[in-house]
């Protein structure tokens, strides 16, 4: 793998966000205490929730944008049982063949609703919105984790247009740049990354076995 960048569970430091500097919906605070039965059994997975949330208010984007996060994690844990079970195999290098599908199907089935998701985010926002960018910086992302650098270049790229100095894109772009080969423009992006923030935890990650490759480029 190009700078290590994937692990057994997927694309190491590839950077989804949702709000802010929130990744996934797991640091959302739910408050149930007042829940009836029906409700609390409804909402018993992240995932139940947004799709709950998804079927009342159709129309609202940023639901669809927490539901394809939690489908992400969902996809992860299935590739994590089924790499147990099979032992040898290593579904993220798989991924986006159809052996992964006949292998992993409900992780594929997974991948699927979050790029469908993610999508859905896209036709309910209008350009310049920062949700909007938000949804393209994680379809670039799930690409990414996908293997299908061409979409993931065209949803990145298209952010950078119009949010230049956002850490989680410069930290993709870097991703990008890496699993393409071009060790140089990875280090570098990777480093713009940690200008705008310097405690990005997956910059950081990334960046030091990009600088390792560096090193030993002639």
């Amino acid at each position: 793998d190009q700078m290590g960048l994937r692990g057994e569970s997927g694309q190491r430091g590839t950077y989804w966000t949702v709000l802010g500097r929130i990744t996934l919906p797991g640091a959302l605070i739910l408050s149930l205490t007042a829940a009836s039965y029906a409700q609390a059994y409804t909402w018993r997975s992240e995932k139940a929730l947004w799709e709950e949330n998804t079927t009342r208010a159709p129309s609202q984007p940023r639901p669809w944008l927490y539901l394809a996060a939690t489908l992400r994690q969902e996809a992860l844990r299935e590739e994590a049982e089924d790499a147990k079970k099979m032992k040898k195999s290593n579904p993220a290098g798989m991924r986006g063949t159809e052996l992964y599908t006949i292998y992993h199907p409900e992780a594929a089935a997974a991948w699927a609703g979050a790029e469908d998701a993610l999508h859905r985010c896209l036709e309910l926002t209008d350009a310049g919105q920062v949700l909007r960018w938000r949804a393209m910086n994680n379809l670039g992302a799930l690409y990414l984790e996908l293997n299908d650098l061409t979409r993931a270049e065209e949803y990145l790229q298209a952010v950078y247009l119009h949010t230049p100095e956002d850490a989680d894109l410069l930290n993709n772009l870097g991703n990008l740049k890496g699993m393409r080969g071009d060790i140089h423009a990875a280090v570098d992006f990777y480093q713009k990354a940690l200008a705008q923030n310097p405690q990005h935890r997956e910059a950081m990650i990334n960046l030091q076995p990009a600088r390792v490759l560096l090193d030993k480029e002639p």
